[in-house]
């Protein structure tokens, strides 16, 4: 989509889930199983669930602390 009220959600999207291949050595297969695996920081809800119901934000936190190694 091109409309400018989506760029900025899009390209965190796009962040986030770069971040999500280095994290898992650049396999797609990885990032997908772990979209859709149940999370206990996110109340063992998907992280893709997150994502649909529009709580980027908490995603990408997750993503920042296992970035940084930090336990869960």
């Amino acid at each position: 989509p091109t409309a400018p009220t989506l760029q900025e959600k899009l390209t965190r999207m796009i962040t986030l889930y770069v971040a999500l291949l280095d994290t898992f050595d650049r396999s797609d297969e990885y990032v997908r199983i772990w979209l859709r695996a149940p999370h206990p920081d996110l109340g063992n809800r998907t992280p893709i669930s997150c994502l649909e119901e529009g709580h980027l934000d908490v995603v990408e936190s997750l993503v920042r602390a296992m970035e940084s190694g930090q336990p869960s």
